[in-house]
């Protein structure tokens, strides 16, 4: 079995953490996985979860447990308006583009990434590109 490089996006992360429709899928995609990337941001999003969910404590010590699995995707601020241009064609929202570029960018050196992410806009753009998904 070939295992899993995957870019997570905050939609497939979340529900490793609640109990949620996607949870199996994601909790498969994860028990795959060799490696995992990410957009810095992500954490943001994903604290910013916990807290509008009022985690429960072991909400957050999941979160602790795979938080460190992460290797982190910084964007700099000069590249800020290369997101901008992508996304005048993606039409997503700004964090949701930058994950994707995030995403881009580290697939065009490492060809096997695989996108994991259960948002339904970022799906279409990638199926429209035909972008590697996690499946």
């Amino acid at each position: 079995m070939t295992l899993l490089q995957g870019f997570w996006d905050t939609s497939a992360v979340v529900p490793l953490i609640f109990r949620e429709i996607h949870t199996p899928r994601a909790q498969a995609t994860y028990d795959q996985a060799e490696s995992f990337f990410a957009w810095d941001w992500l954490q943001v999003e994903v604290e910013a979860a916990l807290a509008r969910r009022q985690a429960q404590t072991k909400n957050w010590q999941t979160w602790e447990q795979i938080r460190p699995l992460f290797q982190w995707i910084h964007i700099p601020s000069p590249e800020w308006a290369e997101i901008r241009k992508q996304n005048r064609s993606w039409h997503l929202r700004a964090a949701d583009a930058a994950h994707l570029y995030a995403f881009t960018r580290l697939a065009s050196i490492r060809p096997s990434l695989q996108l994991v992410t259960f948002d339904q806009e970022q799906l279409a753009l990638a199926r429209r590109k035909h972008w590697t998904l996690a499946s």
